[in-house]
């Protein structure tokens, strides 16, 4: 069941507070949540470390659905649209347009305005930074629906920006954090606006010099291959995948193509993957969300595990673990749940098989 959450400084007004789109958006920033949930009828539900909570008694002020669905070109037939809203106080959200039983909702979700330095996430940021100041690869970040995976991208340009001298083309649907140019300069490329779809942007990529193109999402047999492609002939890629494990995301984007033609991809997968990452934000301990993380570097016997699309051991290979640039997430739950950041239950809800983590953590307290 849901939470309850007050709303700071609400305006009552008989037994209800009326609260503007703003005001609940900035409430949803100020709780560090991600998404923002609101209907025609007035109740408004925050995403906050992962979990529903709503806002007691608020009911949104006459006319404020309307705005939003006006302001972003949706028309009274409309039953499903995308695109980016701005607080008037400059904070941004992607949103999702939709009707269900002849009533409509919207989903925001906040677009962080400053990208944040890949050494604050939690994550194996020596290696991503090896892996983004290669010429030449394809990266892929993966996970579940808001686990970050845009937020790692976008800290791991940023490092490049600051500090090496690359053209970087973005494909995004839409932008999600606004770039500034250092030693590397962007071209930041939104799907609908600029370009008319990831395959289509990514094509028109590999005529504009870049060094590194960062693909928002593979989501087609033809941007895969384009990518591939990409990386094939020096460019460094980096996109995300939709999947709860490394292996998982490899063996979808496999599957994207026709079985006559996964031998052959697989053979250009094992070639040009450089790294994947997989990862997952969890309520921490300590309050707010850590990351639980799965990583493998692409090299020796894992590209021959990829080629032969052997993944149930490419999975055996990364919890055997033993060396430090391949985690699966089986052992990367463990030791957080060991150094007191997670709890077993959160933990546990992860995994497929909880027995698993049980069975890892009595081995960290028998050494």
């Amino acid at each position: 069941m849901p939470g309850t959450i007050h709303l700071i400084n609400p305006r009552n007004m008989a037994e209800h507070t009326f609260v503007t789109l703003d005001e609940l958006a900035r409430h949803l920033v100020e709780q560090a949540g991600s998404d923002l949930y609101i209907e025609d009828e007035g109740r408004a539900l925050l995403r906050v470390a992962g979990e529903l909570s709503t806002v007691e008694g608020t009911v949104l002020t006459d006319g404020e659905m309307d705005r939003l669905w006006l302001s972003l070109g949706a028309g009274p037939d409309t039953r499903d649209a995308d695109g980016t809203y701005t607080t008037a106080d400059g904070l941004r959200f992607r949103v999702n347009l939709l009707r269900f039983l002849n009533r409509r909702r919207a989903v925001l979700r906040h677009v962080k305005a400053e990208v944040p330095d890949l050494d604050t996430l939690g994550l194996p940021a020596d290696l991503l930074r090896e892996w983004a100041g290669k010429k030449g690869g394809l990266i892929l970040v993966c996970g579940p629906t808001a686990s970050g995976k845009s937020t790692t991208i976008a800290a791991a340009l940023r490092w490049v920006a600051e500090h090496l001298p690359r053209h970087i083309v973005t494909i995004e649907d839409p932008v999600e954090y606004l770039f500034s140019d250092g030693v590397a300069f962007f071209s930041q490329r939104e799907v609908g606006l600029d370009t008319e779809s990831f395959a289509q942007g990514l094509r028109q990529a590999l005529r504009q010099a870049p060094d590194i193109i960062f693909v928002g999402e593979i989501r087609d047999p033809d941007s895969a291959v384009t990518a591939l492609r990409s990386a094939e002939v020096g460019h460094t890629v980096m996109t995300t995948l939709h999947s709860s494990s490394c292996p998982e995301a490899l063996e979808r984007l496999v599957r994207l193509f026709p079985e006559s033609e996964r031998e052959g991809i697989s053979v250009i997968l094992a070639n040009q993957l450089t790294g994947v990452i997989c990862q997952r934000l969890l309520p921490s301990v300590g309050g707010g969300v850590v990351a639980a993380v799965e990583h493998f570097q692409n090299q020796g016997l894992s590209r021959r595990l990829i080629q032969e699309r052997k993944w149930s051991e490419l999975a055996d290979f990364l919890n055997r673990g033993g060396d430090e640039r391949n985690r699966s997430m089986l052992n990367h739950l463990a030791h957080l749940c060991h150094t007191g950041q997670l709890d077993l239950e959160t933990a546990a809800r992860v995994l497929p098989n909880p027995q698993d983590l049980y069975r890892a953590l009595r081995g960290i307290s028998s050494i």
